[in-house]
């Protein structure tokens, strides 16, 4: 989701930077996901290399499934802390 500019009336305000996006960390990993993904691809590149065929397909598909996985937690990660700044935002201004 894309902020939205801000009105004239506020266009002299300064503006807060982008927060960043606090990804959790499993066993040190920041993101599993992307470990498991690269290595199912790797696998799936021996398992060709080798000409097991059908185990390739399965390795690179499951490969694809944690990537995108990991790129599904990225965007909630960024959603829920764009949604919480928003709402301290709405909460300070409904307080003046």
């Amino acid at each position: 989701m894309r902020s939205r500019p801000a009105p004239a009336a506020e266009a002299g305000a300064q503006l807060e930077p982008v927060p960043r996006v606090n990804t959790y960390a499993l066993f040190g990993v920041k993101r599993p996901w992307s470990l498991v993904a690269g290595l199912c691809l790797l696998s799936a590149l021996v398992l060709g290399w080798r000409n097991h065929l059908d185990a390739t397909f399965v390795a690179a598909t499951l490969g694809v499934v944690a990537w995108f996985l990991d790129q599904r937690n990225l965007l909630r990660a960024r959603n829920i802390e764009t949604d919480t700044t928003q709402e301290e935002d709405e909460g300070v201004e409904d307080e003046q």
